[in-house]
C-alpha cells in the first residue's frame, strides 16, 4: 500500500492519509458492487423484509399508532424489539414514501458501514507493530463479509446498525486499550445506543464500563458520567414501558419467550427454519395467544413454561447451551436454506472456526505481543456472545461482531507469525 502524504477530512474530525483513503476507496467499490448484485438479482422479497416486526413497528408509528402492533395486527403498545430500528425505518417511510426506496437506503447503509468499519480495522493494523502486513486485516474483513453476503445485502435486518455500533464501541475500546484516550461522553453515548439498539450490546458495554471504572483510578469520574449519560438516554424508554406494563423493561421485553422457544421447542438450541416458523410473527396460533393474553402476559406464560422444564429436568437446557457454545465457536449452522450445499459451505466452516483456532494458537505459540487488545476484545466478544449463549442463537447474532473477530484473528496471526520469524533467525527450525 502506496503511503503518501497527510489527506485531511476536517468534517467530523476524520483524517485519513493516502493509504487509508485507498483502503476505504477499494472497500467501497468492492461492497458496492456486491450490493448491486443483490439490488439487482432476485431479492426483492428478502430485501423488503426491514426487520419484520421492526417494519410492523415502523408501519404503525406511521399511523399514528405510536410503537405498537409488532405482528401486523392491532394488538396495541409493545416493547417486543427494541426502539432505535423501528423509528428509524419510520424515519425512512416518512421522507420516501416507499418500502423499495427505504430497502435501497439500508444497502446503501450498510455498504457505508462496511466501507468505514474495513477502513478502521486498516487504521487500528497500522497502528500496531505488526509482522503481518496492516493489509491483511481489511481484505479478511472483506473475505467475511463475501462468504457472508447473504446476511449484510439480502435480508435488510437491523444487521448494519449493530455493526456500526460494534465498531463504534470497538473503536472506543481500542483506543482505552492502545493508548488510554476513550471519551467518557462518547462511551456514555455508546451506551444509550446499545440500550435502544440490542441488549446484548447494552450488557457488553456495562460489564466493560465497570472495567473502564476499575482500571482507571485517576479518571474515575469520567466513567461514572458516561454511566449517567447512558442513563439518561435510555430513561424514556425504560419509564414508558414501567408505565404501559408495569415492569422495568431497558430494552426489549421479550426475553422468556426466547428462552422457551430456544430451550423448550428447538431441540437443539440454535434456531433453524421449524423454531423460527413457531413465532408470533409467522404462527397464526400463537399471533392468537399474543393478541388474547396481552404481550406481558403472553411473554411471562412462555417464560414459566421454560422455568418450569429446567428446574425440573436441567440437563437438556445445559445440553443446549452448549451446542450454542459450539455454534458460536467452532461448529458453523447454516443460516440459509440449502446453503449446507453451496460450494464455498466448507470454506465458511473454516472460517466460522478461525478465530477460535488463531486466538488458541497465538496464545499458545505466538510471540507476546498485542496482548491487551487480544485480551480486551475477547473480554468484548465474549459479553456480547454470552447472553446468545445461555439464551439462544442463529448466525444472524454473531454477524454484527465481525470487526471484533477480524481483529482477534490479525493480531493472533501476527503473534504466531512473529514468533515463527523469530525462531528462523535464531536459525532454529520452527
Amino acid at each position: 500500500m502506496v503511503s503518501g502524504p497527510l489527506w485531511r477530512i476536517r468534517a467530523l474530525g476524520l483524517r485519513w492519509d493516502s493509504s487509508e483513503f485507498q483502503v476505504a476507496l477499494a472497500l467501497f467499490a468492492y461492497l458496492g458492487g456486491i450490493a448491486v448484485v443483490f439490488a439487482t438479482g432476485n431479492y426483492s422479497q428478502e430485501q423488503q423484509h426491514l426487520g419484520a416486526e421492526n417494519f410492523n413497528i415502523a408501519l404503525a408509528i406511521l399511523d399514528g399508532r405510536g410503537f405498537s402492533d409488532p405482528f401486523g395486527e392491532q394488538t396495541g403498545s409493545t416493547a417486543w424489539m427494541p426502539p432505535l430500528y423501528p423509528f428509524l425505518l419510520a424515519a425512512g417511510l416518512a421522507i420516501s414514501g416507499s418500502k423499495a426506496i427505504v430497502s435501497i437506503g439500508v444497502l446503501s447503509a450498510t455498504t457505508l458501514v462496511l466501507t468505514a468499519c474495513g477502513t478502521w480495522l486498516f487504521r487500528v493494523a497500522r497502528s500496531l507493530d505488526t509482522a503481518v502486513p496492516p493489509v491483511v486485516c481489511p481484505v479478511l474483513f472483506a473475505v467475511w463479509v463475501s462468504l457472508q453476503a447473504n446476511w449484510y445485502f439480502a435480508l435488510t435486518t437491523d444487521v448494519w446498525l449493530l455493526t456500526a455500533l460494534v465498531t463504534s464501541m470497538s473503536a472506543a475500546l481500542f483506543a482505552h486499550v492502545h493508548s488510554r484516550r476513550t471519551s467518557s461522553l462518547a462511551w456514555g453515548l455508546l451506551g444509550g445506543l446499545a440500550a435502544s439498539s440490542s441488549p446484548t450490546l447494552m450488557v457488553a458495554w456495562g460489564l466493560m464500563g465497570l472495567w473502564f471504572f476499575a482500571t482507571a483510578a485517576s479518571s474515575r469520574r469520567s466513567w461514572v458520567r458516561a454511566g449517567l449519560i447512558a442513563a439518561m438516554l435510555a430513561a424514556p424508554w425504560g419509564i414508558r414501558n414501567t408505565l404501559l406494563f408495569g415492569k422495568f423493561i431497558p430494552s426489549k421485553s421479550n426475553l422468556a419467550f426466547e428462552f422457551y422457544q430456544a430451550n423448550v421447542f428447538d431441540e437443539d438450541g440454535i434456531y433453524d427454519e421449524a423454531s423460527m416458523s413457531h413465532h408470533p410473527y409467522n404462527q397464526l396460533s400463537l399471533r392468537a395467544e399474543y393478541a388474547s393474553l396481552g404481550e406481558v402476559n403472553f411473554v411471562k406464560e412462555k417464560g414459566d413454561k421454560f422455568f418450569d422444564e429446567a428446574l425440573g429436568e436441567p440437563v437438556p437446557y445445559f445440553r443446549r447451551v452448549f451446542n450454542r457454545l459450539r455454534a458460536v465457536t467452532l461448529e458453523y449452522h447454516p443460516g440459509f436454506v440449502g446453503e449446507d450445499r453451496s460450494p464455498l459451505y466448507s470454506v465458511k466452516r473454516f472460517v466460522h472456526a478461525l478465530p477460535t483456532w488463531a486466538v488458541l494458537c497465538g496464545l499458545l505459540f505466538g510471540a507476546r505481543r498485542h496482548g491487551r487488545v487480544i485480551v480486551a476484545f475477547l473480554a468484548f466478544g465474549g459479553l456480547a456472545l454470552l447472553p446468545y449463549v445461555m439464551v439462544a442463537f442463529y448466525m444472524r447474532y454473531l454477524i454484527p461482531l465481525a470487526p471484533v473477530l477480524v481483529l482477534l484473528v490479525f493480531c493472533s496471526t501476527d503473534r504466531v507469525v512473529a514468533a515463527t520469524a523469530a525462531i528462523r533467525r535464531q536459525g532454529v527450525s520452527p
